[in-house]
C-alpha cells in the first residue's frame, strides 16, 4: 500500500486572530517604551546622552557652538558632501560611500541644513520603525515571548543607538533588504531586486543577500 511522505516543509505559524496580534505589539513595544524612558529619566538632555554613548565623539567631531550636534555624521560628512558636489566631482573627507550615495545627498543639499536635517532624521526614524515592526509582519510572525526578546533586544543594541545618534545609513540599508524580503513575500518579483539594489547603492554589503545564496545554489547544482 502507497504511504504519502509527512511534508517536512517549513510551514508559517496559523494567524491567532486580532488578540494575539495585540499581544505581539505590546510585548515587542512594551520594552522599547520602558527603555525610552529610563533613558529620559537618566540622562535628561541629548548632550547628555552622547556622552554617555560616544564621549571622544560627543567632545570631538560631534561637538559645535551650541552643544553635541544632532545627526552629526550627516553634518559632518552627508549634508557637506551634497555642498561639494555643487562645486565639483570632490570628496569631502570621512565620506566612504557610493556615488549614487553622494548624489542623494546633492539633492538633499538643495534645502537649508535645518529642513535637509529633518528630512534625513525622518527616513533613518522610519527605516528604524521598520526594523522594529518586522517581527509583526507575517514573513516573521513570532510569537509573543519571541516578540518580547526581540523588543529587549531591540531597545538595548548599542549599535541601533548609535545609528540613531549619529544618523547613520546601516538601518536605512537593513530596512531596504527587509522589505525586499517582505515583497518577495508577496509575491512580487522585480521590486525585490529594485530594494536590494537601492541598499547596495549606498553600502555595498547588502548585496551579499542575493550574490552568496545565488552562487552557493550555482556550486550546488553544478556539484
Amino acid at each position: 500500500m502507497a504511504t504519502e511522505s509527512p511534508d517536512h516543509s517549513r510551514q508559517l505559524p496559523a494567524d491567532d486572530g486580532h488578540c494575539g496580534s495585540v499581544i505581539r505589539a505590546i510585548a515587542l513595544l512594551a520594552p522599547v517604551a520602558v527603555v525610552a524612558l529610563l533613558a529620559w529619566i537618566y540622562f535628561r538632555s541629548y548632550d547628555q546622552f552622547m556622552l554617555a554613548l560616544d564621549r571622544n565623539s560627543a567632545l570631538g567631531p560631534c561637538r559645535g557652538a551650541t552643544g553635541v550636534r544632532p545627526l552629526c555624521d550627516f553634518a559632518n560628512h552627508y549634508y557637506p558632501q551634497g555642498q561639494a558636489l555643487a562645486k565639483g566631482p570632490v570628496v569631502v573627507p570621512g565620506f566612504y560611500y557610493s556615488a549614487f550615495f553622494a548624489l542623494c545627498m546633492r539633492g538633499l543639499a538643495t534645502f537649508t541644513y535645518p529642513i535637509a536635517r529633518a528630512i534625513w532624521g525622518t527616513v533613518v526614524m522610519a527605516a528604524t520603525l521598520v526594523l522594529l515592526l518586522a517581527p509583526l509582519t507575517r514573513l516573521l510572525r513570532l510569537t509573543p515571548r519571541s516578540c518580547l526578546v526581540y523588543g529587549c533586544i531591540f531597545a538595548t543594541s548599542l549599535p541601533l543607538w548609535h545609528d540613531l545618534a549619529f544618523g547613520q545609513v546601516s538601518a536605512i540599508t537593513t530596512a531596504l533588504v527587509i522589505l525586499a524580503f517582505l515583497a518577495r513575500d508577496r509575491g512580487h518579483l522585480a521590486l525585490p531586486g529594485v530594494l536590494i539594489g537601492l541598499a547596495a547603492s549606498i553600502k555595498f554589503y547588502p548585496a551579499t543577500v542575493v550574490l552568496l545564496p545565488g552562487l552557493y545554489m550555482q556550486a550546488f547544482t553544478k556539484a
